[in-house]
């Protein structure tokens, strides 16, 4: 149970992270259309940050809970 637990977690570390990346990425480079207008890419922007806080915040909560998991792991 505790290795299904682990793997859960490990998991919502890993798959936020990679969104995360690729909403980086979105917010650099944008819309890929060969002339996006102003307000297309406003609307990319709007969605790459709003994209970044939503797979951020599970990411960073993930990473705290398994660092406390660890460390009371190492105190044993």
């Amino acid at each position: 149970m505790k290795t299904a637990v682990r793997i859960f977690v490990d998991l919502c570390i890993v798959v936020p992270l990679v969104l995360f990346a690729f909403f980086q990425l979105y917010l650099h480079t944008g819309l890929w259309k060969m002339v996006p207008t102003e307000k297309e890419q406003g609307k990319a922007l709007v969605a790459a940050v709003f994209g970044m806080i939503v797979t951020g915040v599970p990411c960073a909560v993930c990473i705290g809970l398994r660092a406390t998991v660890l460390r009371k792991r190492r105190e044993r």
